[in-house]
């Protein structure tokens, strides 16, 4: 059953206004045009039998037409049901059986990925041959990559950025595991500018191996939101797989082949790493950090487990899911944080049947390519994308077409 917020909010009474908020907003804050806005609880599916006997309660002291009738009697039979003991069983089977398939899509991947490594052994060091190889391989095949040739193997992903809207400065950002104390709070730098994206592709602004350090934070690099696009679609249109944003600059970027996502994912599960090493790869491979079939509603939060710990900022770990179509969102659960993870290791599941909405929602950590051609940096003009310089954001005369034609100047 839909919480319906703005309208239930102006039926109940005001003294009951405090704890119905406390009841259906979920303690994370989303930015919206340049703010950080308090995010509401979808569905009743996210409350406990308690919390929703209570929003029962207070619903039933409401006035209509805000409180209908009708919702309250729905609110009765979900009561109901929730509190049967063969659907609480039946509920906890479920949950047993996602939490066990995930567990072993994540083993699935990690063997795939030491298998397709090559060699032997669970050391570094008993796999650098390999390893270094592998590394040489993928920028190779980055230096080589053609717009038409990633739009087709389904690996183009498309980030929208607004003109109009605030795309940098500081903002407050909330604890996961600590969301309704403010205390816990940080305040970060965040770019998402276009220009952002550029510095992102200079691996020392994440590491710099002559010290290990990262400037991540204090240039506000953190992970982005993007859309995978579908190249075998038919009919093929961008604009019908991006979110109606309007005057937006549009980046374009490959993302990795499944094969080289789940190569990453072992050799980060190797144990003794070469850090110096593994520092650079990760400072210079773009790639999905998460991907669903559906829009995350995510924000990015601090991670720290302690307010004596430095900030750790990420992006996708909170939010909603839809697990199929013609299902209610919910708030994702770790099952569903997990299959994030591992949807991008595999990305093309989430899409055809695996896209259970119009437009899906990935996470880009933007970083170093070996491609002159991008990321590609390119704005809508009603008619076609018109390809920007970098430096200068003027068309440089190359264009793209809707269904995915790409002309050079």
């Amino acid at each position: 059953m839909l919480i319906k917020g703005s309208s239930w909010t102006t039926g109940i009474h005001n003294d009951d206004k405090a704890r119905y908020g406390e009841l259906v907003t979920t303690g994370d804050e989303k930015m919206v045009e340049g703010k950080m806005m308090l995010q509401y609880k979808a569905s009743t599916t996210d409350l406990t039998i308690e919390e929703l006997l209570e929003l029962r309660g207070i619903l039933g002291r409401g006035r209509a037409p805000w409180v209908e009738v009708l919702a309250l009697e729905q609110m009765d039979k979900i009561i109901g049901q929730r509190q049967d003991p063969l659907w609480i069983a039946e509920q906890e089977k479920k949950t047993q059986e996602r939490k066990d398939k995930q567990a072993a899509t994540e083993a699935r991947l990690l063997a795939q990925g030491s298998a397709k490594l090559g060699g032997e052994g669970d050391l570094w060091r008993e796999r650098k041959d390999r390893i270094d190889a592998w590394w040489a391989r993928l920028k190779e095949r980055e230096q080589a990559e053609t717009w038409q040739a990633v739009l087709a193997a389904n690996r183009m992903s498309a980030r929208q950025i607004g003109s109009t809207t605030v795309m940098g400065g500081e903002f407050t950002v909330r604890n996961k595991f600590a969301r309704t104390d403010k205390a816990r709070s940080r305040k970060i730098r965040l770019d998402r500018s276009a220009d952002g994206i550029v510095t992102r592709l200079t691996p020392t602004n994440f590491y710099n191996p002559d010290n290990g350090k990262s400037r991540k934070d204090e240039l506000g690099l953190h992970d982005l939101s993007a859309t995978l696009l579908d190249g075998t679609k038919d009919p093929l249109t961008i604009q019908g797989q991006l979110k109606p944003y309007k005057d937006s600059v549009v980046v374009f970027m490959p993302v990795p082949t499944e094969e080289d996502a789940q190569i990453f994912n072992a050799i980060t599960h190797l144990v003794e790493p070469d850090e110096k090493a593994l520092g650079i790869m990760r400072s210079s491979f773009t790639r999905l950090k998460f991907a669903q079939g559906s829009d995350m509603h995510t924000t990015l939060m601090d991670v720290s487990l302690s307010a004596a710990d430095p900030p750790k900022i990420r992006y996708g770990v909170t939010g909603r899911a839809q697990r199929a179509k013609n299902e209610e969102e919910m708030m994702a659960d770790e099952t569903d944080l997990a299959a994030r993870r591992t949807n991008a290791l595999e990305h093309n599941v989430i899409l055809g049947a695996g896209a259970v909405q119009k437009v899906n929602e990935i996470v880009m950590a933007y970083r170093s390519h070996a491609s002159a051609l991008f990321p590609l940096f390119a704005k809508w003009d009603g008619k076609r994308f018109n390809v920007l310089a970098r430096t200068t954001w003027r068309p440089t005369g190359a264009y793209l077409t809707d269904d995915g034609e790409w002309h050079a100047k």
